[in-house]
């Protein structure tokens, strides 16, 4: 049981299964499983990170298991999965988060540039 929110974490979301896991189980199995799975959320967190800062929101990972949106006004959203990340930052930007939108292309390609700057 998550000791902060008090709810049982049994379940699997789609977004978080591993290469190679079995596509019907649902169940969370702890050791270098959980290991590999909350290192890919971090990851997850820093791509996301990158995309939505184009909207004004930053988000962090959550108690180990879930992902918490913010805006620059203190608003803030709880989501449960990487699922439910994309709905809760258009609600919270105001506005449709579009992946082909050429001013969010042209963001994210000035961020790789620097990158590939610094690298």
């Amino acid at each position: 049981m998550c000791v902060l929110c008090g709810e049982l974490i049994t379940q699997i979301h789609w977004t978080d299964k591993l290469s190679g896991e079995d596509e019907q189980s649902t169940t969370i199995v702890g050791g270098a499983s959980q290991r590999t799975r909350t290192r890919d959320h971090h990851h997850r967190v820093k791509i996301l990170n990158e995309v939505l800062e184009f909207y004004g929101l930053n988000v962090r990972y959550w108690a180990g298991n879930r992902y918490m949106i913010s805006d620059r006004k203190g608003n803030s959203v709880l989501c449960t999965n990487l699922s439910e990340v994309w709905t809760e930052a258009q609600n919270l930007a105001g506005q449709p988060v579009d992946p082909t939108d050429s001013r969010l292309v042209n963001h994210l390609s000035l961020i790789g540039d620097v990158k590939g700057n610094m690298g």
